[in-house]
Formats: C-alpha cells, sequence, structure tokens
C-alpha cells in the first residue's frame, strides 16, 4: 500500500511540519529559478530529523526556499525491505515527478530515511542506487546508465535525463551524520555562496576564490591488497591529456604497504582526497582524530576510500558522519570538512569502488552529484552532499 505522504510546490505548503516562517526569500534570476525547479527534496515524517533537516534547508541553502518538497511516512531504520523502499519512498516520488510541471533531475533524501535494502537477511541495493536506477527491480535491464561500470567514462559530460535512459534522476544525500552536523553543512554552502563575487544556485568555491587546487592520493595498503593499484589509475587519469591533464605538482600520490611506509597525512590547499582507509592500517577514526591535518583552502574537497562501509553510521570504517564531524582534518568547527563524500552501504568489492572519473569530472568543473554518478560502480552507492556543488 501506497503511504501517506505530502507535496509541497514551490513553497506552497499542502501539509507539512516545515516552518513557512523561517524561509527566506532569496533574489534568484529566472535561470537560477528553472534550475531550483529541478530539485525534488524529500524528507520522512516518521523521524524527527526529517522535518528539521528540510526546513533548515529551505530557509538557509540559497536559491531553495521554494524547493518542490515531497513529505513521506517511511522506515526510519537504516535498512529497509525492497518492498517498503518501493511503497514507502520510490513510489511517491515517481508518482509527484509526473505529475510536476518541471522535470526533475536531482533528488535530495534528507536525514531520516532509510539508505540500505536488504531482504531475508541479504543486501539488496542502497535505497539512493535504487530510486535513481529508471527499474527498481534488478533482474530487468534498466538501459544506459549514467556511470563508469563496464569501462564506461562520461568525462566532462554533464546529466541529461534524456541521454541516459537508466538513470533518470541523480539522488545525493542531505545527511552528515547528526543533525547538527548536517545544519553545518548547509551553513558552510551558504558561507561560500555569500563569498562569490556573482552569487547562484549552484555554489562553487573557485568562483569565490577559495577553492583548493592539489588532489592527495594515498595508496598504503595493508598487505593482502598488495597486488591492488586502483589509485595509481585515478592519478594517472588526473595526469592524462585526454582527460584532466592536472599538473605533477598538483598531484600527490604515494604507494606502499602499511607498518613499512607511512601514510600522507596532510596537505594544503586539497581539492580532492582518496585512500585505503582502515584497508591501509589507518585507525578507525582517523578522518577526524587529527590523523590527517589540511591547511589552507581544505574546506570544499571531495572525499573517496576504499572502504567496504563508509556509507554506514557507526561502522568501523571511515564514514561519512566521521568525515563531516567538527574536527575532521585537523579542523575546528567544521573548518576542514569535505563539501561532497562518495559511500557504499555494503561490501562494493574493490572493482565496485568509484572509479577516476569521481576526481576526473570534479576538475573539469562537473556538479558534486555528477561527480558521483558518472564514477558510481556498485549497486550499495550513496552520495553525500549537496547535489549543486562545483569545485
Amino acid at each position: 500500500m501506497i503511504t501517506r505522504r505530502h507535496f509541497i510546490r514551490n513553497g506552497a505548503i499542502a501539509a507539512s511540519l516545515l516552518s513557512a516562517e523561517k524561509s527566506r526569500a532569496w533574489a534568484d534570476d529566472a535561470n537560477t529559478n528553472l534550475l531550483a525547479s529541478r530539485v525534488l527534496l524529500v524528507y520522512n515524517t516518521s523521524s524527527k530529523d526529517g522535518p528539521a533537516v528540510a526546513d533548515y534547508y529551505k530557509a538557509n541553502r540559497p536559491g531553495m526556499s521554494g524547493v518542490d518538497t515531497l513529505a513521506v511516512t517511511a522506515d526510519t531504520t537504516e535498512k529497509t525491505t525492497s518492498a517498503n523502499m518501493i511503497s514507502q519512498i520510490r513510489t511517491p516520488i515517481y508518482e509527484l515527478i509526473a505529475s510536476s510541471s518541471h522535470p526533475k533531475y536531482y533528488v535530495v533524501m534528507c536525514r531520516g530515511l532509510p539508505s540500505r535494502v536488504w531482504d531475508n537477511g541479504v543486501p539488496i541495493a542502497s535505497v539512493d542506487y535504487l530510486i535513481g536506477r529508471s527499474d527498481p527491480n534488478l533482474a530487468n535491464p534498466a538501459g544506459a546508465e549514467y556511470h563508469q561500470g563496464g569501462g564506461v567514462n562520461y568525462y566532462n559530460a554533464a546529466f541529461a535525463p534524456g541521454s541516459y535512459a537508466g538513470t533518470p534522476v541523480l539522488v545525493t544525500r542531505m545527511d552528515m551524520g547528526t543533525l547538527s552536523t548536517t545544519k553545518a553543512y548547509i551553513e558552510k554552502i551558504k558561507a561560500m555562496y555569500d563569498a562569490m563575487p556573482s552569487p547562484s544556485l549552484i555554489v562553487s568555491a573557485n568562483a569565490a576564490g577559495l577553492g583548493g587546487s592539489n588532489y592527495l592520493m594515498d595508496e598504503v595498503r595493508n598487505p593482502p591488497y598488495k597486488l591492488f593499484f586502483p589509485l595509481a589509475k585515478d592519478h594517472s587519469d588526473l595526469a592524462s591529456a585526454s582527460y584532466s591533464n592536472v599538473p605533477l605538482a598538483r598531484r600527490l600520490y604515494i604507494f606502499g604497504i602499511t607498518g613499512t611506509n607511512a601514510h600522507l597525512t596532510g596537505g594544503e590547499d586539497v581539492t580532492g582526497y582518496e585512500s585505503w582507509g582502515v584497508n591501509g592500517g589507518m585507525s578507525s577514526t582517523y578522518p577526524n582524530n587529527r590523523s590527517l591535518f589540511f591547511t589552507g583552502k581544505s574546506n570544499w574537497y571531495l572525499v573517496k576510500t576504499f572502504e567496504s562501509y563508509n556509507g554506514i553510521i557507526g561502522s568501523d570504517h571511515g564514514n561519512f558522519e566521521q568525515w563531516f564531524s567538527p574536527t575532521t582534518g585537523g579542523g575546528w568547527h567544521y573548518s576542514r570538512t569535505p563539501i561532497g563524500m562518495a559511500c557504499h552501504t555494503d561490501e562494493p568489492s574493490i572493482g565496485g569502488v568509484e572509479g577516476s572519473m569521481y576526481m576526473c569530472n570534479w576538475e573539469a568543473g562537473l556538479l558534486f552529484s555528477e561527480c558521483a554518478w558518472s564514477s558510481r560502480k556498485t549497486k550499495y552507492f550513496m552520495a553525500v552532499g549537496d547535489p549543486l556543488v562545483k569545485r
């Protein structure tokens, strides 16, 4: 049975817990309004944090005061079933999209929604992938997908739904692990927007003169992984004239075996960070225990780690909750947190970790949502961050 839900279009509340008086009218031009109309914000009425995040996002995320908003009534556990995911979350989303006067390209999932689909004790996929896939039945073909699986490289190719029959929307999470960290993330976007000489809905650190420039790639890993060099491929593609052509001075790459070789633990003006995390011998709290120390313009970067469970709260891997915490990267009060992270909700295998297009497309100036989904290689995929931010 389809769940009860409420729809809010262009800020006109049909039925909601959101506080309209907290919404702020931003000075948006016509193009900004058009782009904002492509976004759908989804929250769970069963979670106290769901409406709180949606309310705060609409009130404080520049350009999103009138974003179309869908309230669903869904499970509040991290895991849900395929049946519940479809009836409680996916079906309401697609019914709204079908009835909307504006096409939807981006779906933002607020804190409080399930992220993992399990049936009979077996992981099926992430909630977000089954929303972003044209057919949630994995046994059925979906058409061409916007991803890096099968060797396809969508380099510098912006997302256009009509071009990818298998990927009608890009899904990202507005959930940084807690309500307070999620609010801090939204405030960070607002601060960068305010720093831009010509503010726009697409918020860019480079446009504000505050973007980092350096990529840190730490391939020091545990002995069982000694035959694998996936970060070397990422480093090579960043350097390639066919892709990003990033000069050596902006690419710091090291490799080796933990216990023998030292980790890459610091960097200045970071725009991208990759490592093996705990699979490289780092502690389970390495993102925010001051094992890493970033300096300069290092608060607007992407994170990618070869860790199976970095998309699960409370896991012993470097999960997104740790990466978006106040002391990440040696900072204080969120001064060194990333702007986006690609995560896994269950075991992706090494070959399922995001591909090189993640950083290459970031360098090329694509949106975080595009960087994440164009590099996806697993069905256990989750992108944490705002869809409309870029370098």
